[in-house]
């Protein structure tokens, strides 16, 4: 017979191991639908691009600046998955 020590310390090892892999999604967006009128910012200076099968969300301002997409979260656990590209930008020297 498995003593009362035994059940205590599985209990409270499975309460710690339950309360990490059991998170629910707190926030979701892929952009897979091209709307992101419930995200607050500078949303007209965003556009969506489809590179094979990803639809993608690109800046597209006219002039340099900030900008900046949000949307409000009421979980402060998690993380962010993104894609960000850099563009190699050739300046003319006037030569």
């Amino acid at each position: 017979m498995l003593s009362t020590k035994f059940y205590i310390i599985a209990f409270f090892l499975f309460v710690q191991y339950g309360s990490v892999f059991a998170q629910t999604v707190n926030f979701e967006d892929d952009f897979t639908d091209q709307d992101i009128s419930d995200w607050t910012g500078t949303t007209a200076d965003f556009t969506f691009t489809t590179e094979g099968d990803n639809v993608l969300l690109q800046q597209q301002a006219a002039a340099a600046g900030s900008y900046y997409l949000s949307i409000p979260s009421s979980k402060v656990t998690g993380y962010w998955e993104f894609f960000v590209r850099k563009h190699q930008w050739i300046y003319a020297s006037g030569r």
